[in-house]
């Protein structure tokens, strides 16, 4: 059985967020810290509690299915969130689990947070981690963190690299999880 340090879970949207999901649930045992961005922050998020009964989950993105919407995602992910995770989330969650954040004033540069003092800090970050103006909610940028979704970062690759395992649900040839030695993308 292998063990990894850090698995990377990449974004896009609400496939990705199923597909990672299982996918990460199949390895979840295996792995010592879950990295993510955009839909993959959210699955890393949840993958980090161990505890969370994969039915729980699925019933609480049932529950909130309608109240997605245009410029309210930032909602569903904050109530989907708080619907889950354990009130001391952030305490179990500070260094096991880096969320990638895009900082649009630091020319576009990923940058992983891994440490919050607070649940709902925890939360905020996740959100935004998936923040895409218009989508999320009004502005530009995330009003906590000043970012934008990960996934517009310009150096990802360098992540792809530092990490012991990638779940990729749209890479380029078809739906696998990949190691990055063996990246058939390159």
């Amino acid at each position: 059985m292998n063990k990894w340090d850090t698995v990377l879970l990449r974004g896009g949207g609400f496939p990705a967020f199923w597909y990672n999901y299982g996918y990460g649930c199949a390895i979840y045992n295996q792995v010592s810290c879950f990295v993510g961005y955009s839909a993959g922050a959210l699955c890393a998020t949840i993958l980090t509690f161990p505890d969370l009964a994969m039915q729980n989950v699925l019933d609480e993105a049932l529950r909130l299915r309608s109240d997605v919407r245009l410029g309210h995602l930032d909602y569903v992910i904050t109530k989907f969130l708080d619907q889950l995770l354990p009130e001391d989330a952030h305490t179990q969650a500070n260094g096991k689990l880096g969320i990638i954040l895009c900082r649009p004033c630091n020319m576009m540069k990923a940058e992983v947070v891994s440490h919050w003092s607070s649940r709902r800090e925890l939360i905020a970050c996740v959100v935004a981690s998936s923040f895409c103006p218009g989508l999320v909610s009004c502005g530009l940028v995330d009003p906590v963190y000043g970012s934008v979704d990960g996934g517009l970062s310009c150096d990802l690759s360098a992540f792809s690299s530092s990490v012991s395992f990638v779940i990729d649900s749209c890479p380029p040839v078809n739906f696998m999880a990949y190691n990055p030695e063996h990246d058939l993308a390159k």
